[in-house]
């Protein structure tokens, strides 16, 4: 089952800046590294999310939903606690 561990897990993404997630391109390096278009990641999400939102996801231009981003973690086979920690410590490094 896909989904944050814990309520606090939770609360973490929701007081997370949205904007640092982007500025540290997470999302797209994850899709690169796939090797996938932001077309066949939006067919791998069954076209729920288009892949124009997709690229505005990826460069900071847009919030990104929870479920949305449960759902990258889905395809992308990582827990969404596991891709936040990366996040977030790759954010802590940067400051």
């Amino acid at each position: 089952v896909f989904g944050f561990a814990s309520s606090k897990d939770k609360d973490k993404f929701e007081n997370f800046e949205y904007e640092e997630i982007n500025n540290i391109k997470v999302l797209k390096e994850k899709r690169l590294q796939k090797g996938w278009s932001l077309l066949e990641l939006s067919n791998k999400l069954n076209k729920r999310v288009t892949r124009q939102t997709l690229f505005h996801y990826e460069n900071g231009e847009t919030k990104i939903r929870r479920n949305v981003f449960i759902d990258l973690c889905k395809v992308y086979c990582i827990e969404p606690d596991d891709l936040l920690k990366e996040i977030m410590s790759r954010y802590i490094k940067r400051g």
